[in-house]
């Protein structure tokens, strides 16, 4: 009989320009927050008076607000969490590297073309 088995959850997600971030967090923190309370406490736009400007930093400061919080309302679990922060190219940006995209694929297969 086996003592541990690892069956995954997996999830898709369709994600858009208004999504900041993601978390991955151990069980410590759901324990004893809501859904709300983490993303407040992660909204990483409240973190650059303590942080500057520089992103990493300001990830550091929304993660160790969360864990300090959790630990206040007296998680005795593990307290770990991974904030992944989204940087979406503005729609001019978007717009300019899809045609540089589209005009390489199409010189690729006209060089393709003229060679064969």
């Amino acid at each position: 009989r086996e003592l541990l088995v690892a069956t995954p959850s997996v999830r898709r997600f369709l994600l858009n320009r208004s999504v900041k971030f993601a978390a991955l967090m151990c069980d410590g923190i759901p324990d004893v927050m809501r859904n709300e309370e983490v993303i407040f406490e992660l909204d990483y736009s409240q973190a650059p008076g303590d942080a500057g400007t520089d992103a990493a930093a300001i990830a550091r400061v929304a993660c160790s607000r969360l864990v300090q919080e959790a630990y206040k309302r007296g998680s005795g679990d593990n307290l770990t969490v991974i904030l992944v922060q989204f940087q979406w190219a503005s729609g001019a940006d978007a717009d300019a590297k899809d045609n540089g995209k589209r005009a390489n694929e199409g010189a690729a297969t006209a060089a393709k073309k003229a060679r064969t």
